[in-house]
């Protein structure tokens, strides 16, 4: 706030400044002329002046969102007809944008989430957010779409996937990619001689022209997304042979191998319940950024394992048509050789320790502390590897006591967990937030 009004104060004087030591007229008008001029700017600037004043920090950050949110609507407008009664999204005020996203018809709200997770992207891209304080900043557009704080974190998770460095990098940094990923776009379009969205096919280049492509590729500097999204501009199917999609791929593999392992350790240690859901948001995520190769059919071509799908569990295949999306059918003749290529599950600890990255933060804090129970230097180690947003619960807090004061005792919690789980059948589809809830709620 005292930024925004910083630079209406500095506006103000900068404008009647300039003003006062010029005359405005050119002398055309006379002294008189001119001190008119001034006058009525003097007035105007005040009143401009006074109203930027009483406006509130939510305000600026509701327009600032608007502008995202008003942009992913543009695509549903014309089903949008109806609410909008004759007029267009540009017409609508702030306020009256997310009225109408509050409003979408019901076919539209399995939409909310990919909403949600492109004005996270757009206001991530154009550097008017930071992952530290997205989740508070966003919290009136999770109300209006009616998500809630765990969509947020698959909505990160998903975002991070797409483009690893959007969350990573600074405004700064995030504004130089910008522009050597525009100077690229440039580059190939005079390799190719089109202009930007022209179509073009990459298959059909020479083999001089694959080099200089290349050697293009290398001086920007560019990552493989950034990269992708150049190719995209010329090729739209170029981006879904990004060697993103081959690394999905190979992450999907490995998150249904990990829950696997998991899985194994929920024989023996029935707190480790909440890392499958987990596990299972985490592979979600993963196919909800293949969904657009798969629905291109180009599975094949990338090399689709058949035993992946095989191995889903039913309950991803659920939130999957919540986000309405259909998985291919598996091929019937491959069965007989899932055995031969299937992965050994990786060990246990390690997959505790990459779980302390999840976005959401009681997920990071529920997988360490299992992993406490089972090598405490090591969960000392990863204690101490930097991770965003960290929880800010009573029961995260003393889940985390637990590697930085060992001597902090967590019976009473894991009691009413242990409690849980055991009576409660539908506790085994919880997430760790969720249980956590849960155990708060049956302690008041």
């Amino acid at each position: 706030m005292a930024i925004q009004r910083t630079r209406l104060l500095a506006s103000f004087l900068a404008i009647n400044s300039f003003f006062w030591f010029a005359d405005p007229t050119l002398g055309l008008a006379g002294g008189v002329g001119g001190q008119l001029v001034r006058s009525l700017m003097l007035v105007v600037t005040a009143a401009w002046l006074a109203r930027g004043w009483r406006r509130s920090s939510d305000d600026y950050r509701r327009e600032s969102l608007s502008v995202s949110l008003r942009r992913q609507l543009e695509p549903l407008e014309p089903q949008l007809q109806a609410a909008l009664d004759g007029r267009s999204l540009a017409q609508l005020s702030a306020a009256e944008v997310f009225t109408l996203a509050k409003a979408l018809p019901a076919h539209l709200r399995t939409n909310t989430l990919t909403i949600y997770r492109n004005v996270l992207e757009d206001m991530f891209s154009s550097g008017r957010l930071d992952r530290a304080s997205a989740f508070l900043q966003l919290e009136e557009l999770r109300g209006v779409l009616g998500l809630q704080e765990a969509d947020h974190h698959e909505a990160l998770r998903e975002l991070a996937l797409r483009d690893p460095g959007l969350l990573e990098l600074d405004a700064r940094q995030r504004q130089a990619r910008d522009l050597r990923q525009a100077a690229a776009t440039d580059a190939v379009a005079d390799l190719l001689d089109l202009g930007t969205g022209s179509p073009a096919q990459f298959d059909a280049l020479t083999p001089r022209q694959r080099q200089r492509l290349e050697r293009l590729r290398q001086e920007s500097g560019l990552d493989d997304a950034a990269w992708a999204t150049v190719l995209a501009a010329f090729d739209p199917l170029a981006s879904l042979r990004s060697p993103l999609i081959a690394r999905n791929l190979e992450l999907l593999a490995l998150l249904i191998e990990s829950r696997r392992s998991v899985a194994q350790a929920c024989e023996h240690e029935l707190l480790m319940q909440p890392l499958l859901v987990a596990l299972d948001l985490q592979i979600v995520s993963v196919l909800v950024n293949l969904a657009p190769a798969m629905a291109k059919g180009l599975e094949d071509e990338l090399q689709l394992p058949e035993r992946l799908l095989r191995q889903l569990p039913g309950s991803v295949e659920i939130r999957l048509d919540l986000r309405g999306i259909r998985l291919p059918a598996a091929d019937p003749g491959s069965e007989s050789s899932e055995a031969e290529t299937a992965l050994a599950p990786p060990p246990l600890d390690g997959v505790l320790q990459e779980l302390w990255q999840d976005p959401d933060p009681l997920t990071a804090a529920w997988a360490l502390w299992m992993l406490r129970r089972r090598n405490p230097e090591l969960a000392s180690s990863v204690f101490r590897q930097p991770r965003l947003g960290l929880p800010s619960s009573k029961q995260s807090a003393l889940l985390l006591s637990q590697i930085d004061q060992p001597g902090i005792s967590v019976t009473a919690l894991e009691t009413r967990l242990l409690e849980i789980l055991s009576l409660d059948a539908s506790a085994s589809q919880c997430s760790p937030a969720a249980l956590l809830d849960r155990a708060s709620t049956s302690a008041v």
